[in-house]
């Protein structure tokens, strides 16, 4: 009980926002930009990067990000193998131009 309890703490929507962060500031977007260019709602993508939203809100701006649902579930996912957790085909870098 007490790995759930502290797992609360940390990711209260139980989604790994922390790797949203990385992500977004690794292709250098601010989440202003990622809102803008995901069709999020500007408030909506706000509560995604501090950990408070629903997947509802969660799973376009991952998809957006080109990130792997399933590592933004992945609790044991240590910092050091992030890169695990971002897709590989690059269709989708962050720049407005998804799927082209």
């Amino acid at each position: 009980m007490k790995r759930n309890s502290d797992l609360a703490k940390r990711f209260p929507a139980y989604y790994r926002h922390d790797l949203l962060n990385k992500r977004r500031e690794q292709l250098g977007l601010s989440v202003r930009e990622v809102w803008q260019q995901s069709g999020v709602k500007e408030n909506s993508t706000r509560r995604v990067f501090l950990g408070e939203a629903s997947n509802k809100h969660v799973f376009p701006i991952a998809l957006f990000l080109s990130m792997d649902w399933k590592m933004i579930h992945d609790f044991d996912l240590p910092e050091d193998q992030f890169r695990r957790a971002v897709l590989n085909g690059g269709s989708r870098s962050g720049d407005g131009n998804r799927g082209r």
